[in-house]
């Protein structure tokens, strides 16, 4: 299985930038971190 890396790049900064946005992303930073 080959894993498209621009697409799994997409997908990482589409969630990084809903994470930042939302209300919780302290929440979010904590768990990642």
């Amino acid at each position: 299985m080959k894993i498209d890396a621009s697409q799994l790049w997409e997908d990482s900064l589409k969630s990084l930038s809903e994470a930042i946005s939302s209300p919780n992303y302290d929440t979010w930073l904590k768990g990642t971190i």
